[in-house]
């Protein structure tokens, strides 16, 4: 069965009208479905859970109402249900009746775990809270307690360590010396390699940007060599993201996302409340990233800008 099946993103996912109808119509199997579905609609989503998504086990061949039937969903955030400073967590875990008995929660609980080394570097543990038991033992979790919810009732906690491979993604903070490399992946990847311009994005430009940003720029490393980097600045009151970006080769392991998360801890520190981003109206995909992230679309301003340079384009 899992042969003919497929993992999506809901964020990213096309048809999220058919999602919501199938869940809707799930609602009545399982208490939380119409919680979950208030966060969707709404759009409340990140807000209430923060960083992460809604990850599905679609069927291509068994339709329902012409569209790829919803097998089974999670979600993989910064918070659950428990009152706790713990991440990340697994939750909203649900298999349709038609689908039990063939482990599929296992199988999107794998893409999690696989991925959560690079989501979430500084994390140990992946958590899950539910009273089932024997449930989340067979996929590798351990039983540690009893933890109170946000309803101040109380459900067992369960965690499962998250591998670190040898040759994991690590992070570390930009400077100038790191330009060639950066360079060379910004040209890579053809949606930042299209927002560069000749005086700002020069060894020049960037040296004097670090220089003026020093804790808040950041790579992913693989190897020893940078993969994905964030420039990230500020000016005391909002901070703007700059050239987020991961090598093709890289794509599609969580580390766009944690890349976001220094930057957004960087800023903190230092005192900055507000972040925003520039993203092209036809980069659909950047534009589920962004949304998922929980940057939201402004659309009650104009975005004006001037060029200083005759040699920086002014945009179309």
């Amino acid at each position: 069965m899992k042969d003919k099946l497929i993992l999506k993103d809901y964020f990213s996912y096309e048809d999220k009208e058919s999602i919501l109808a199938q869940m809707q119509a799930h609602s009545k199997e399982w208490g939380a479905i119409p919680f979950l579905l208030s966060l969707l609609k709404e759009g409340s989503f990140h807000q209430k859970l923060g960083k992460g998504s809604l990850y599905l086990l679609l069927d291509e061949e068994k339709l329902t109402d012409g569209k790829p039937s919803l097998a089974s969903f999670l979600t993989f955030c910064d918070r659950d249900e428990i009152e706790s400073n713990l991440k990340p967590w697994i939750g909203f875990v649900f298999t349709a009746p038609a689908y039990r008995g063939h482990h599929l929660a296992g199988q999107i609980i794998e893409h999690c775990m696989n991925n959560a080394v690079a989501l979430y570097p500084e994390s140990e543990y992946v958590y899950v809270s539910s009273d089932e038991k024997g449930l989340y033992e067979k996929y590798g979790f351990e039983f540690v307690g009893k933890m109170k919810t946000i309803w101040g009732e109380d459900s067992g906690v369960f965690r499962k360590k998250i591998e670190k491979e040898a040759n994991e993604i690590t992070y570390k903070t930009l400077s100038p010396a790191d330009y060639d490399e950066l360079w060379a992946l910004w040209n890579q990847v053809e949606q930042t390699k299209r927002a560069l311009n000749p005086v700002d994005d020069t060894r020049e430009g960037i040296t004097r940007y670090m220089k003026r940003n020093p804790t808040t720029c950041f790579a992913a490393t693989s190897g020893g060599k940078i993969v994905g980097a964030i420039l990230t600045g500020h000016d005391g009151r909002r901070a703007i993201i700059h050239h987020l970006c991961v090598h093709p080769d890289f794509q599609r392991m969580g580390i766009a996302s944690a890349l976001v998360a220094k930057a957004e801890e960087a800023l903190k520190k230092e005192g900055i409340t507000k972040a925003f981003g520039l993203v092209f109206k036809d980069n659909d995909k950047a534009n589920s990233f962004w949304e998922k992230m929980g940057y939201s679309l402004r659309t009650n301003l104009n975005y004006r800008n001037k060029s200083l340079n005759a040699d920086v384009p002014t945009g179309e």
